[in-house]
C-alpha cells in the first residue's frame, strides 16, 4: 500500500517520517506540544513525522503522500501553501502532522519556489489586476450604449438631441466614442494577458485567479461582438465625408498616441538605467523607433493644416507631466531593495514589451492597412527586439 511505502521515505536528507517510532499512547496523558491534559473520550493522535503524541489543536491533516506519475517514489507535500499541488492527486493520503514539524516541512517546500514571488505578492497582483479591469468594464459598460444609441439615431436619421453633447458635433462625438472604446477594449485585452501570466502558488490563489479571468472574459466575448457590429454599421450608414472626417480625427489620435507612449517608455527607460546602474539597451531601441513614428506624426499633423511646433510644445508639456506624475514603469521599491537592478531591468523589459504589444494593436486596429507602415513596422521591430531581451533573461 501506499501507508507501507512510506516508512522508509524522507523528506530531506535530515527531515524524516518516522510513521513506525510512535510514542507509545500510554506514555503520555497530555499533548506533547501544549501540554493540555486528554479527556476520556479523546483520542490520541500522533504527528506522522516525528511521532509525538498531539491533540487536535496543536496538529492538522495537512501532509498528503502520493505516487510520483507512474513510478514507485513516493511524493509528498503540505497542501493550501506555496508549493502546493495545484489539485490534491486522487487517492493521496492526508496523515496529520504537529505545528512545529508542520513549519519546517513548510520551510522546505517553500524553499522550492523561494526565487519566485510571495504569496502576498501574488495576492496583491490578483486583487490589483481585478481591479483594474472592474475600472475598465464599468466604462466599457457607460460608452457601449451610448455608442450603439447614437448609431442607431444617425442610422435612422432620428433627432440626435440628447445623443451629442451640446459643445461637440456627430461626428466628433462618433469619433471619441470609436477612440475610446477601440482604446478600452485593446487595454482590457493587455490586461487580461497580465492576469494569465501570474503564477499561482497554492490553491485559493489558483481558484481566485480562475474566477477573476472566468469572469472578465465572459464579459469581453459578450461586449466586443457588440463593439464590431456597431463599428460596422457606422461605417456603412455614414456619409462618405463624414466617414473621413472621422478617419482622420481617428489616425490623428492613434499615431499620437503611439508617439507618447514610445517616447515616453524610453525616457523613463533611460531615468531607471541611469538609476539602478544597468544597460541603456531598450532605450536605445526605443528611440529608434520613436524617430519613425515622429515622422508619421509630423506629416500627419501638416496634412490636417495644424501648427506642427505648437503641437510639439504640447507633446513636450505632456510627457513632462507624464514622467512626473503618471509613469508607465513603476517597479516594486521592496523588489528592487531585495533583488537589486536586476529585477528593475527585468521589470522594465516585460513593461516595455506589454505597453508596446498594446499599441502596435491600437494602431492595426484604428487604422487601415497602409496608414503610418513606417511606424507599423518600427514598432513590429521594437516588439521583436523586446521579446528577445525577454527569452535571454527566461
Amino acid at each position: 500500500t501506499l501507508y507501507s511505502e512510506c516508512k522508509s521515505f524522507k523528506l530531506s536528507k535530515s527531515f524524516c517520517l518516522c510513521s513506525f517510532s510512535f510514542q507509545p499512547s500510554s506514555s503520555r496523558n497530555n499533548c506533547t506540544l501544549c501540554n493540555k491534559a486528554f479527556s476520556v473520550t479523546e483520542i490520541k493522535s500522533h504527528c506522522k513525522i516525528c511521532g509525538s503524541i498531539i491533540c487536535s489543536f496543536c496538529s492538522q491533516e495537512t501532509l498528503i503522500l502520493y505516487p510520483a506519475g507512474e513510478s514507485a517514489a513516493v511524493q509528498w507535500s503540505l497542501i493550501n501553501i506555496i508549493g502546493s499541488p495545484d489539485k490534491e492527486p486522487a487517492g493521496c493520503l492526508y496523515l496529520r502532522v504537529c505545528n512545529a514539524c508542520h513549519r519546517e516541512a513548510a520551510e522546505l517546500q517553500g524553499n522550492t519556489v523561494i526565487d519566485g514571488p510571495t504569496v502576498g505578492s501574488i495576492l496583491d497582483d490578483i486583487v490589483k489586476t481585478n481591479s483594474t479591469l472592474t475600472r475598465l468594464q464599468g466604462k466599457i459598460s457607460d460608452v457601449l450604449p451610448k455608442y450603439g444609441l447614437l448609431v442607431d439615431a444617425v442610422e435612422a436619421k432620428s433627432d440626435l438631441k440628447g445623443l451629442v453633447p451640446v459643445e461637440s458635433s456627430p461626428t466628433q462625438t462618433l469619433a471619441k466614442y470609436h477612440l475610446d472604446l477601440s482604446d478600452l477594449f485593446t487595454q482590457f485585452a493587455v490586461d487580461m494577458q497580465g492576469l494569465r501570466r501570474l503564477k499561482p502558488q497554492t490553491n485559493t490563489q489558483l481558484k481566485l485567479a480562475k474566477n477573476v479571468t472566468s469572469s472578465m472574459i465572459n464579459f469581453y466575448c459578450d461586449s466586443i461582438p457588440v463593439f464590431r457590429e456597431s463599428k460596422k454599421r457606422l461605417f456603412e450608414i455614414l456619409p462618405e465625408e463624414m466617414l473621413e472626417k472621422v478617419q482622420v480625427i481617428v489616425d490623428q489620435n492613434a499615431i499620437n498616441s503611439s508617439y507618447i507612449y514610445v517616447r515616453q517608455l524610453g525616457l523613463e527607460a533611460l531615468l531607471l538605467s541611469d538609476k539602478h546602474q544597468f544597460d541603456n539597451q531598450v532605450a536605445v531601441f526605443l528611440a529608434d523607433c520613436e524617430n519613425v513614428c515622429l515622422e508619421d506624426l509630423r506629416r500627419q499633423i501638416e496634412a490636417c493644416r495644424e501648427d506642427w511646433d505648437q503641437h510639439q510644445k504640447l507633446l513636450r508639456e505632456l510627457l513632462r507631466s507624464n514622467v512626473k506624475e503618471h509613469r508607465l514603469i513603476i517597479p516594486s521599491k521592496r523588489l528592487a531593495a531585495t533583488r537589486g537592478a536586476s529585477y528593475v531591468e527585468e521589470y522594465l523589459f516585460e513593461r516595455c514589451f506589454l505597453i508596446v504589444a498594446k499599441t502596435i494593436h491600437q494602431l492595426n486596429a484604428k487604422t487601415t492597412e497602409k496608414k503610418f507602415s513606417s511606424s507599423k513596422k518600427a514598432l513590429q521591430n521594437l516588439n521583436e527586439q523586446l521579446t528577445r531581451l525577454l527569452t535571454s533573461i527566461d
